[in-house]
């Protein structure tokens, strides 16, 4: 029996995520309704591997979809779903709505198919299960369509193609309603801890210190691995203390500052994963409890926060680990406790924080090359306590309190110097650690709307999807 492969496939537009795992999975708060599916547009050219010609008549060909494994390798990952459908091929076209066939292995496509971290792929025998096409499509680049039999959050009753363009290729018009990923619920930490610091390093997460549910402070220094949804305890943080910042630079993870309860600290410790060790490092010049911290070129910079001596701060200080030396820099015009801080394109944003009435969407935008500073667009929701970091070139902050403990995200575009609003947590948390690895953003630990000390883990893939239903 002949093989075939795909000579081209249908309709040709930009890459565009598919429509079907999309419309179902991204939506977090509400299922479809019962008796709702949907369905996935397939459209391709199919010759014969011998001789190239066109694909003619009736066939019946076996969909199947796979989690894991890889496009050239056919059967490889577990398979989820499979079924059959005689469908007529004219000069090679052939069109199938996936879904809609004999079912031969698993229920209806529902959202649970889809909830998964692995690619997935889409594999189509001819005539035979065994008579695969390769490579398989993957479901997550491929340029397929979703059929919707009912119209499920966002994505209207017919045809329509999901894609991270804003812009509708020919045919299609958008709807105007984006669509975002859901946050995840990841394994918790193991010591539930507020007012803590996170950082990544060498592809792996640490959340240090912080203060545990009734008050006292942690020295806790857990790791959180992605790759296999994991926590690990690993040496102790040699002074415990809250309210400490962390940020990785160079395979280290930095901690600076704090509160033990008694005294605030100028402290700074330096650890390696590597090793698994904690070192000593030299004091800063101010202690500091509430700062904000980041990198940029290979140096640290802390800005603000408060200590007993000064009250709230507008010192800033940069640490070369090079010479183990800070160094004062240009104060930061509006003394803050409590802002974030992200570094884009060369330049460190503070952002929020408080001080007194009205501080809290201050946005000062710090120049370490010439140390200046700028003024950029406010934060609409005034914060402070929040987490931030960057991701795609836009600044993300994540929850705070202003009055009350806050869900929201909102994102910055230094491009165009505007805010919008993201998918918020599911929960309020303030006082959280908030750090972003390989494409997604973890919100670990805070207190929650009732004050209650948290264990919780979410990540978020913040892309943005658009859905272009078909003229």
């Amino acid at each position: 029996m002949p093989r075939f492969s795909v000579l081209s496939r249908l309709p040709q537009m930009p890459p565009v995520v598919l429509a079907l795992a999309l419309a179902l999975a991204i939506m977090p708060h509400r299922a479809p309704a019962v008796g709702t599916y949907l369905g996935v547009n397939y459209q391709a050219k199919l010759t014969t591997a011998t001789g190239g010609l066109p694909l003619n008549g009736s066939h019946t060909l076996y969909f199947s979809i796979w989690q894991g494994g890889s496009a050239g390798v056919a059967d490889s990952g577990f398979k989820m779903y499979e079924e059959s459908a005689v469908v007529t091929a004219t000069n090679g076209i052939v069109d199938h709505t996936v879904g809609t066939g004999s079912i031969l292995l698993g229920g209806p496509l529902d959202p649970s198919m889809f909830v998964t971290d692995n690619f997935m792929y889409l594999q189509v025998g001819i005539d035979s299960a065994a008579n695969p096409v390769l490579p398989r499509t993957r479901l997550g680049a491929a340029p397929l369509a979703a059929k919707a039999f009912s119209s499920v959050d966002g994505v209207p009753q017919g045809y329509s193609i999901v894609s991270n363009y804003p812009n509708s290729p020919p045919g299609f018009t958008e709807t105007g309603k984006p669509l975002y990923n859901p946050w995840l619920y990841l394994k918790r930490m193991v010591t539930a801890r507020t007012s803590l610091a996170v950082a990544p390093a060498n592809g792996k997460i640490y959340a240090i210190g912080g203060m545990l549910s009734g008050g006292a402070v942690s020295d806790a220094n857990e790791e959180y691995d992605p790759d296999k949804n994991l926590w690990a305890v690993k040496a102790v943080l040699p002074t415990a203390r809250r309210d400490v910042c962390a940020v990785g630079l160079g395979g280290l993870i930095y901690v600076t500052g704090g509160f033990d309860l008694f005294s605030m600290h100028k402290l700074t410790h330096s650890y390696n994963p590597n090793t698994n060790t904690w070192t000593p490092k030299a004091n800063m010049n101010f202690e500091r409890r509430y700062h904000c911290m980041t990198t940029y070129g290979g140096k640290i910079y802390v800005f603000g926060g408060a200590n007993n001596t000064s009250g709230v701060l507008q010192s800033v200080e940069e640490y070369n680990p090079n010479t183990n030396v800070w160094t004062p820099k240009a104060d930061i015009p509006t003394a803050r406790q409590g802002a974030v801080a992200a570094e884009l394109y060369g330049n460190i944003h503070v952002i929020g924080g408080a001080s007194g009435p009205y501080t809290e969407g201050v946005h000062e935008v710090y120049n370490p090359a010439t140390n200046s500073w700028t003024t950029a667009t406010s934060c609409p929701l005034g914060m402070y306590f929040a987490g931030a970091t960057v991701i795609d070139n836009r600044i993300y902050v994540i929850g705070g309190q202003f009055g009350i403990n806050l869900a929201d995200v909102r994102i910055y575009d230094p491009a165009t110097d505007s805010w919008t609003v993201g998918e918020p947590m599911p929960e309020e948390r303030t006082s959280l650690g908030v750090t972003s690895d390989n494409g997604r953003i973890y919100a670990i630990g805070g207190s929650d709307f009732n004050s209650a000390v948290s264990p919780l883990n979410r990540a978020l893939d913040p892309t943005v999807y658009y859905v272009h239903q078909k003229n």
